[in-house]
């Protein structure tokens, strides 16, 4: 089985995030029968979408840009498992897996078919059965609302049930070294959801809730997030 993870951080190896979708796929593939690759989004180099159409009225399936999406097509396609791993900037994706998402198209027919929700969707052009997804991202507030609801519900549209959505608040303690155990208790937890998602498919009901509870109280989140960046 492949993996494929598309690291959205500009911050590329360095990323938060990716040490979180590293956990994950550690306990992914704990008995190392899984190909696995990372793809940093940030050190592509992909053009902004032209909205020419040329991938729908000229050549059918093929991007009249020429750069590196050409490949990131190519293993997107081929993947079984891809992991959107991203840190949440302005409440969405980073700009450029953004970017990447978009130029996607590719892979879409012009031709719309209508969803169960009674909205609409293009249809594929190649067949994704085996696909599944994993959104992995981080934020620095302590909490999801009124924060990671967009790409939430972004995700929930694109792959519906396909999809498997963790994210972690309070991503600020990464950077604290007075609490590296607690966020080494936290991405040993990571770990186990990979071990399930890869036994069962899906993460236990039981590991959600671990993951879910806050690394610390929210006033002191806040209290030693506000303190870290030195301004008084």
């Amino acid at each position: 089985m492949k993996i494929l993870i598309l690291n959205g951080s500009p911050r590329a190896s360095e990323s938060k995030t990716l040490k979180i979708a590293s956990s994950f796929t550690k306990g992914l593939n704990y008995k190392n029968e899984h190909e696995v690759e990372i793809v940093n989004i940030y050190d592509c180099n992909i053009s902004y979408c032209k909205g020419c159409y040329y991938c729908w009225n000229n050549e059918p399936g093929v991007c009249v840009i020429k750069d590196d999406m050409t490949t990131l097509i190519e293993k997107f396609l081929d993947a079984d498992i891809v992991i959107w791993c991203f840190p949440i900037y302005a409440f969405g994706m980073p700009s450029k897996l953004k970017l990447y998402l978009e130029r996607l198209l590719p892979i879409d027919l012009p031709t719309m078919l209508e969803r169960n929700d009674r909205g609409c969707v293009h249809a594929h052009r190649y067949k994704r059965a085996h696909h599944k997804y994993v959104m992995i991202c981080s934020c620095g507030f302590y909490s999801k609302i009124n924060n990671c609801e967009a790409v939430i519900e972004q995700f929930r549209i694109l792959y519906g049930e396909k999809v498997t959505k963790i994210i972690c608040t309070e991503s600020e303690l990464f950077n604290i070294s007075s609490y590296k155990v607690k966020i080494d208790r936290y991405l040993d937890s990571i770990e186990k959801a990979g071990v399930e998602y890869c036994n069962q498919g899906s993460i236990s009901e039981e590991t959600k809730l671990l993951l879910s509870k806050k690394i610390v109280s929210p006033e002191l989140y806040m209290k030693v997030a506000n303190e870290s960046w030195g301004i008084d």
